[in-house]
């Protein structure tokens, strides 16, 4: 697969967000997503969701869409993010 193109389609992806609503990333079809995974129990990707926040609430106006993907229980991100909220659109892997 190739991911470096511009214009090229993203995979069919499906996934779930914290209340259980469901993602497609067709549904950002037309914006720039950045998609990042990362976990709670990893210091570097706690400290990258700070910059993550800041580059959405820069360029959200732009198109960009952020997406963390994660693999933990939804319990467990839901309290983390409670404890410290970002703008960005999180969802479960």
């Amino acid at each position: 697969m190739v991911f470096n193109r511009v214009d090229f389609p993203a995979p069919g992806i499906e996934l779930t967000d914290l209340v259980g609503n469901p993602v497609a990333l067709a549904d950002y079809r037309g914006q720039v997503v950045l998609l990042n995974n990362w976990a709670t129990w990893c210091p570097p990707c706690v400290q990258e969701l700070t910059v993550l926040d800041r580059l959405y609430k820069t360029y959200r106006d732009k198109g960009l869409v952020v997406v963390a993907l994660s693999d933990e229980p939804r319990e467990r991100l839901q309290k983390f993010f409670a404890q410290r909220p970002a703008e960005f659109r999180e969802v479960l892997g």
